[in-house]
């Protein structure tokens, strides 16, 4: 399992990811891809770590305006 701080690097670079996923795929492709870097990154993830790992997935989702929010964006 990975750390809290693993599973934070691993996100980061996700998030960093995403921009250029964005340009490359269309919208189904896109979540496709982005669901299964997801995959991977769950893989390892301590069930303790469950909640923040969804909220994460959230705000990184939220920002880039791939999944509709009424509030600002947000960050954990």
């Amino acid at each position: 399992m990975k750390t809290r701080t693993e599973l934070d690097c691993s996100l980061d670079k996700l998030e960093t990811a995403l921009p250029g996923m964005i340009e490359q795929y269309d919208e189904a492709k896109l979540m496709d891809a982005f669901s299964g870097e997801m995959e991977m990154i769950e893989e390892d993830t301590a069930v303790g770590d469950s909640g923040h790992l969804f909220s994460r997935t959230q705000c990184m989702l939220r920002n880039a305006g791939l999944i509709p929010s009424d509030d600002d964006p947000c960050s954990e």
